[in-house]
């Protein structure tokens, strides 16, 4: 797990050895906000969000939030962690502990990816199957329509032989 602690100016106090290894933010980095490993822009709000709600409520942690964070080479990567609020001598820090669940992400999707083929050859063969049946359908009318006039046709012949035979 990734653990980091920083200050409200985005400033990095502390980070843990997983901070550098999956994100590539060196101790060099710490007091750089322009630093290149970011929060993805697409969950930027989300993220933001839950620090502002942390910070102006009453809780001293968030629910976990799962966001895309782009490593120092570009690497796109989703976390799954709580950011805590931390009051030392008078200063409020924020506490990141991070799980790196990208394997599980990819997971999920090939997953979704499945179900929806799975889904459109279920829906695919449905549809041959409601094809199918109408067809059968037909073809049983059809039959039926033909025993009817072969049971007309033989009730004829009885009644001819009946006429002839008398």
């Amino acid at each position: 797990d990734v653990i980091m602690i920083s200050d409200l100016e985005k400033n990095i106090i502390f980070g843990n050895s997983a901070l550098e290894e999956i994100t590539g933010i060196t101790k060099a980095d710490y007091h750089n906000p322009n630093r290149k490993a970011r929060i993805h822009q697409e969950d930027m709000d989300l993220v933001q969000g839950a620090l502002k709600e942390l910070l102006s409520g009453n809780k001293t942690h968030t629910d976990i939030i799962e966001n895309r964070f782009v490593d120092h080479w570009g690497n796109v990567h989703w976390f799954s962690g709580i950011m805590s609020k931390l009051v030392i001598n008078d200063q409020t820090y924020i506490q990141t502990i991070s799980r790196d669940i990208t394997d599980k992400k990819h997971i999920e999707q090939e997953l979704d990816k499945y179900r929806k083929h799975l889904e459109f050859l279920v829906q695919e063969r449905t549809e041959e199957l409601e094809t199918t049946n109408e067809e059968l359908s037909v073809t049983n009318e059809d039959l039926m329509n033909q025993r009817e006039e072969l049971e007309a046709v033989l009730l004829n012949l009885q009644n001819t032989q009946k006429q002839l035979i008398h």
